[in-house]
């Protein structure tokens, strides 16, 4: 059995992230895949959640920390299901996890980031590049509650940080603009090469 390809879909909130990996997957036909959304079950930072509710906070550093577990949890259920022939598709992956962590916290991460380089390297990652006007509408029409960071000014400098981190990091990266439609050949004419 051959291993499965990884697939990574970023971006900033409200991109279309989550649409386009449903809609990869059907261009699939669902055949052999595997999808991913965030951070899996999410265990840890859970667990923090049910905690706080007692008013028992935890500092920044900490529940950063909670999340790089639960992120490092789930590269090892996407390795298994690519060991087992699936194709993966996440949406958000390391890149996403490293802009989050830099972009939306002032507490410096970047220390803890030598985690992802024992996660499985994605075959393709996708960048979702779109204006953060429109991903404010879009998040707002979910009937969500809106995180802190979930606004024009916030994503627009997450929006920056992807592009920095892409460059510095030396990163490859497949750029999709325009709509649905044209992200879904682009990707569909990348993986099947």
């Amino acid at each position: 059995m051959s291993r499965g390809k990884l697939i990574a879909i970023e971006g900033i909130d409200g991109a279309g992230k989550s649409t386009l990996v449903h809609s990869v997957i059907s261009e699939l036909h669902n055949e052999n895949c595997y999808q991913i959304s965030g951070v899996g079950n999410m265990f840890f930072m859970k667990e923090c959640r049910r905690i706080r509710k007692k008013n028992i906070d935890f500092t920044n550093k900490f529940l950063n920390i909670a999340w790089l577990m639960d992120f490092y949890e789930t590269g090892k259920k996407i390795e298994k299901k690519l060991y087992e022939g699936k194709n993966v598709i996440t949406d958000r992956y390391i890149l996403s996890a490293k802009v989050y962590a830099e972009a939306t916290t002032d507490v410096d991460m970047s220390s803890f980031f030598e985690i992802y380089s024992l996660l499985p390297k994605p075959d393709f990652t996708f960048l979702l590049d779109i204006e953060p006007s429109i991903a404010v509408e879009r998040i707002k029409k979910r009937n969500k509650k809106i995180a802190f960071y979930e606004n024009e000014h916030s994503l627009n400098l997450i929006r920056k940080k992807y592009k920095e981190k892409i460059k510095r990091e030396s990163i490859d990266v497949f750029i999709l603009n325009g709509n649905l439609e044209t992200q879904i050949n682009s990707i569909m004419e990348k993986i099947k090469k």
